[in-house]
């Protein structure tokens, strides 16, 4: 359900940008689609699993004829919280998106999903799927297909909980006996972490 939820909002929102000719080109405007959507879930997820704690939250805007501006708040507020990069309030300019889908967007975030109770398997499951979509971009048409290739190319993988876990528990293992340095000090490489 959270797919097929996302693959619609994913292809609302770049039809929203085509038909007012939003960015010049697919790449701008799938970067602007994918940065929306990780912000609106991110916060969604933070909200749920009380990560953040703030007076307002998306739910207050589920309704609100012009979100933009408190939209644009609630990200730079999240962004300062949790100091991550993810948070770009400049992609909620105003009108750059149709209302009636921002508000079918949030009201669907807080009926149909709780993110407290979904596991990080399934979310990263879902994130990878969704990473393996190209737009095709004609405005003022625009839409998501799928692409294995795309996938394949950037090595959009999801690895499953346990197997990381286990992965990292037995690195562990093995350099825990040869360390000269307490744990605390150590940094540690994955060079296949996005």
């Amino acid at each position: 359900v959270l797919f097929r939820s996302l693959d619609k909002w994913s292809n609302g929102l770049a039809e929203s940008l085509a038909q007012r000719a939003l960015p010049p080109n697919a790449n701008q405007a799938d970067e602007l689609v994918h940065m929306v959507l990780d912000q609106l879930l991110f916060v969604r997820f933070c909200e749920d699993r009380r990560v953040t704690c703030l007076d307002d939250t998306l739910f207050d805007l589920r309704e609100e004829p012009k979100p933009w501006p408190k939209l644009r708040r609630l990200v730079r507020d999240h962004k300062r919280i949790l100091n991550g990069d993810i948070f770009s309030p400049e992609a909620f300019e105003d009108d750059a998106f149709n209302v009636g889908l921002l508000h079918e967007m949030l009201l669907h975030l807080y009926q149909d999903f709780a993110f407290e109770t979904i596991p990080s398997d399934i979310l990263g499951r879902t994130y990878g799927k969704r990473l393996g979509r190209r737009l095709v971009w004609d405005p003022p048409r625009a839409e998501y297909v799928a692409d294995p290739k795309l996938r394949k190319q950037f090595g959009v993988y999801y690895t499953p909980e346990p197997i990381a876990a286990y992965l990292a528990r037995r690195a562990f293992e093995i350099w825990r006996p040869r360390a000269s340095r307490p744990l605390e000090d150590v940094k540690i490489y994955d060079p296949c972490a996005g």
